[in-house]
């Protein structure tokens, strides 16, 4: 199966989110480089960051995912619902 790196952070806790919403669609997302990040922060620069990784067909959705998540649609959505459920 031929992966596809998506997203890249230097932070891994912040590359394990994005993982995690691209798992949570149903998505086969895994991570490059998080150990190394880890172990040793200051190298992940060096070596890329942390890379999100899908296989190649599921790569288009989960750009666009991403991009729905950088926008902070999920975030207003979550807001309105919470506004919703007010008292």
């Amino acid at each position: 199966m031929k992966l596809a790196t998506i997203h890249s952070e230097l932070n891994p806790w912040d590359a394990r989110i994005v993982c995690n919403l691209l798992r949570s669609e149903g998505m086969a997302a895994t991570l490059l480089g998080e150990h190394h990040a880890t172990a040793d922060l200051l190298v992940s620069p060096a070596l890329g960051g942390v890379r999100v990784q899908v296989p190649a067909e599921q790569a288009e959705a989960a750009r666009a995912l991403v991009a729905r998540w950088q926008s902070g649609e999920f975030g207003r959505a979550l807001e309105d619902q919470m506004k919703d459920e007010a008292p």
